[in-house]
């Protein structure tokens, strides 16, 4: 398991936690932590939390291609129904990762 990763068994919709870092801008690293626990005060059912580094934003998914798949391979594999991205996505941002990973995208 990564070190910027915690992962979480209880019950509800099985959700993944994306808490977005731009590279070169601090952050005080409780971010994570904080979407975890509005996501617990709302009882879904964390399966992972996990920081993302983001060198530059892509305007089609805000994430490269390569974390886009690497994810959707993750989604898979843990049933994920619902990933919350702790960063500010388009519109088209969230449809467009919809339809890659075939769940619901909250941000």
């Amino acid at each position: 398991m990564k070190a910027d990763s915690i992962k979480y068994e209880e019950e509800g919709t099985r959700t993944h936690i994306l808490s977005c870092v731009f590279t070169g801008k601090r952050h005080g690293g409780g971010e994570m932590e904080e979407s975890v626990a509005l996501a617990r005060a709302i009882d879904l059912n964390i399966i992972c939390a996990e920081r993302v580094r983001i060198a530059a934003a892509r305007s089609a998914t805000l994430l490269g291609s390569g974390k886009v798949a690497e994810l959707k391979a993750q989604f898979s594999q843990e049933r994920i129904a619902l990933a919350v991205v702790d960063a500010d996505l388009s519109p088209i941002q969230q449809r467009n990762l919809e339809r890659a990973w075939g769940v619901k995208v909250l941000d």
